[in-house]
């Protein structure tokens, strides 16, 4: 289908969007006729105007914003999505989440999907979490191909990042069998994609024993060509081995001896964070925790995803985060 041409709103958003001119914006848009504009553009309308709104950091104004839109267009994904995540802020969850089984993935896309789940997530709504990725899964069936590109170009998440969802969900409701089936299907149906590494994680995180992944990763890291990117492969290796040093200097060393290129994810250097954080925990030096931490929080105020948590291990410590993270967020 071809995208239909932006309009009057859409426009504006861009212009002033992009270079940070929010408060020019809600002006502009507030000098609009809304009524004269067509039904689509009324709808942007709204949640353009609570974008603005959220940019400036004015929450509540927002919240009222997507509320207004959603009496006139109570359908809309959009709005849905904004207003769900407002109620979040404010730590009402029930109602977040009766936004959010609004939202479709044809109206909103991967990347918001993949926000709500991780909304449920991080406050155990694990079975909602499970409803808002199967889409994706349902298109990797239908599709049969799990090429990155192939599912990029089609505007789908890489399977790794879904079943890393999927498998989080299951670990923390007890279902580790649930994802133990995806993979057996997936294995079946589906292909250009290997799943070995998948399903040692999956054992991994059942047994808490990481010794063949350590062991995976000991044997690929060499062979991977220097001019790709193996920080994430290193990291986790270095997130592994720091797990068990005996002490705190020897995890340090383990944390720090990964060099990390501009062509690495910037959120690998919170992984090396929070893992300080995790090796602190485990050593009992709760002072030196609390620094990591720190620093930490500001970078990835909504803890890490649940796909990189089943990836890393760093699900159980961040079930221990998740307190402080609702405790920031109540009604």
């Amino acid at each position: 289908m071809t995208p239909s041409a932006p309009g009057p709103v859409e426009r504006l958003l861009e212009d002033y969007g992009r270079k940070g001119q929010w408060a020019e914006l809600g002006t502009e848009l507030d000098r609009m006729n809304r009524r004269s504009l067509a039904a689509r553009d009324q709808e942007v309308w709204f949640h353009v105007r609570g974008i603005a709104e959220y940019r400036l950091s004015r929450r509540r104004q927002a919240c009222e914003i997507f509320e207004a839109g959603l009496k006139e267009f109570p359908n809309s994904g959009w709005l849905n999505y904004g207003l769900g995540q407002e109620y979040e802020f404010q730590g009402r969850i029930d109602e977040m989440s009766v936004c959010f089984t609004r939202v479709r993935l044809s109206d909103v896309g991967s990347a918001a999907v993949l926000a709500i789940a991780r909304y449920y997530y991080l406050w155990d709504r694990f079975d909602l979490a499970q409803q808002a990725i199967q889409p994706f899964f349902d298109a990797y069936y239908r599709l049969k191909i799990l090429d990155d590109t192939f599912l990029y170009l089609r505007g789908l998440p890489f399977f790794g990042v879904t079943f890393g969802c999927r498998a989080a969900f299951c670990s923390l409701t007890g279902q580790l069998d649930v994802a133990r089936r995806e993979l057996t299907r997936a294995r079946a149906e589906l292909r250009d994609y290997r799943f070995e590494r998948d399903e040692l994680d999956l054992e991994a995180t059942a047994s808490g024993d990481w010794t063949q992944v350590l062991s995976d990763l000991d044997a690929v890291i060499p062979t991977i060509d220097p001019k790709y990117p193996s920080g994430q492969l290193r990291m986790k290796r270095a997130v592994l081995r720091s797990r068990l040093a005996p002490t705190l200097d020897d995890a340090a060393k383990e944390l720090g001896a990964v060099q990390l290129s501009e062509k690495d994810h910037a959120w690998l250097e919170d992984v090396r964070t929070l893992a300080q954080a995790e090796a602190c925990h485990r050593l009992g030096n709760a002072e030196a925790e609390a620094a990591a931490l720190s620093r930490f929080w500001p970078r990835q105020g909504l803890l890490f995803e649940p796909n990189h948590a089943f990836d890393f291990g760093f699900l159980p410590y961040q079930e221990r985060l998740k307190p402080d993270y609702r405790s920031t967020h109540q009604h």
